[in-house]
């Protein structure tokens, strides 16, 4: 389980496959990462690096410090082509309360 700290803000990497190989960007109309009550999608407001083949998602202070504890998180891809939307759950991300709560 990953972990971070209420008002941390720093971009998360995520690497997306498929039967263990990167996911076509080709046929990705739409990457959707929920963390808790943060939701983000590709391309509105989540980054593809072309070149490290991951998809960046910047966390800011505000949206850490609504959230603690552990919290569930998920990716969904819907595909250009067929339309399909694929779900799957990833790894718990644990919130570590922070004494502050003063946005830097």
């Amino acid at each position: 389980m990953a972990t971070i700290m209420q008002g941390d803000e720093y971009p998360l990497r995520f690497n997306i496959t498929a039967d263990d190989e990167p996911i076509d960007m080709n046929s990705v109309e739409i990457v959707e990462i929920a963390i808790g009550n943060v939701v983000r999608k590709y391309p509105d407001n989540i980054f593809y690096d072309t070149t490290t083949g991951e998809f960046i998602l910047t966390l800011t202070q505000e949206m850490t410090f609504n959230l603690a504890g552990a919290q569930k998180m998920q990716v969904r891809v819907k595909f250009k082509n067929s339309g399909w939307v694929v779900g799957e759950p990833m790894e718990l991300l644990h919130v570590t309360p922070s004494t502050s709560k003063e946005i830097l």
